[in-house]
């Protein structure tokens, strides 16, 4: 289950990656000469500006794909018996979940998944405008430079950080749960002696 869990997340995070290579098509265009034709000039314009369009509209979604599939990936590595009391609790939110893990993580990962973890929630529930309770989140986390009213604007390098980020903390949850699994092998070979 463990190993599958990490594929399909892998899968998921190069579904995200390669959204994001799309949007190299707009350099593509935009280096398009017009050789002096205002029609051509005109088809490279509108192409942009719709790949631009594109770009915008996708990057949050992206953000919001890249956070599920974590909280997901998260949630599944608790024991189901005590995933579903965690559940019935109401303490399986995303944030428990990333202080539930934040010691395989790591103090920068684990920071910069609340980020990403505030970031999607400003998309889902605040249409990306940044509210008083998302500052005062960000600002818990020592997360300066966002503002209340002020619009999310990411970029694809940010996004792409946000994808890295989750890899880098299945990869270490992955290795953690190898390692979790072959200690009681280890142990009982030692005590049989």
């Amino acid at each position: 289950m463990s190993a599958e869990l990490h594929q399909v997340v892998r899968d998921n995070l190069e579904v995200a990656r390669r959204v994001l290579r799309f949007f190299e098509l707009k350099k593509l265009i935009d280096e398009i000469p017009s050789m002096g034709r205002p029609l051509l000039s005109k088809i490279r314009g509108s192409l942009s500006a719709r790949v631009e369009e594109i770009r915008v509209a996708s990057l949050p979604l992206v953000l919001v794909f890249v956070a599920s599939c974590l909280e997901h990936y998260l949630r599944e590595k608790i024991p189901i018996k005590e995933r579903e009391k965690l559940e019935k609790e109401k303490k399986l939110g995303f944030e428990k979940l990333i202080e539930r893990f934040s010691s395989r993580m790591g103090e920068n990962l684990a920071l910069s998944v609340h980020e990403m973890r505030i970031k999607r929630n400003v998309i889902l529930h605040k249409a990306g405008v940044i509210d008083n309770k998302a500052l005062k989140d960000f600002e818990e986390k020592g997360l300066m430079g966002y503002s209340v009213g002020a619009k999310l604007v990411l970029s694809e390098d940010e996004v792409r950080g946000y994808i890295d980020v989750c890899e880098k903390i299945c990869n270490l949850i992955c290795a953690r749960a190898d390692e979790d699994n072959s200690a009681p092998t280890i142990y009982l070979t030692f005590v049989s002696y």
